[in-house]
């Protein structure tokens, strides 16, 4: 319910019913209620501006997810999307880079081409905010040549708009 709260603007309530729904969560000894708290937490910070509170909520999530569930790589591999998204907002691009890889090893072992799509634009777009553009171009054309041929169009153009946006922004 917090979250929900969180979207429509009401943060600090969004917070508090999140806080109370971790209380009882804590004590219901079912980790997949935790879970979605703990996730839910960490989504309602990040939209406080809260990112250091945000990545250790959704960090908890992933211990949660890798030690008392079925670790499900799909879920994992969001999680660390999100810290890295954090980081990103927060102007701390390596940190966010090694989140984005992190997400990129469980996609490659998973042989999910949409997961590893969106983590070579997420690792491109880190890159290209930092002003590492040879290196956002890098995982642009991996993401572009990973997606050739696929029915996953709405993502390819999503690359192919950004692959063009970085070579505008490149001087000469």
């Amino acid at each position: 319910q917090g979250y929900h709260y969180s979207k429509k603007s009401d943060f600090q309530k969004g917070l508090e019913l999140n806080k109370q729904a971790l209380s009882i969560a804590e004590q219901a000894d079912d980790p997949k209620v935790l879970l979605r708290v703990v996730n839910s937490l960490g989504r309602s910070y990040s939209f406080v501006a809260e990112f250091d509170s945000s990545s250790m909520y959704l960090q908890r999530a992933i211990d949660i997810e890798r030690e008392e569930l079925e670790a499900d790589a799909r879920k994992i591999f969001e999680l660390h999307t999100n810290i890295g998204n954090n980081y990103g907002r927060s102007g701390q691009i390596q940190e966010a880079i090694q989140e984005f890889e992190k997400g990129l090893a469980l996609m490659l072992a998973e042989q999910d081409s949409n997961g590893i799509c969106h983590s070579y634009r997420s690792i491109a777009t880190a890159h290209y905010y930092s002003g590492s553009y040879p290196e956002a171009l890098e995982f642009l054309h991996k993401a572009v040549k990973l997606l050739e041929g696929s029915r996953l169009h709405d993502d390819q153009v999503a690359n192919l708009d950004f692959l063009g946006e970085v070579y505008f922004t490149i001087e000469d």
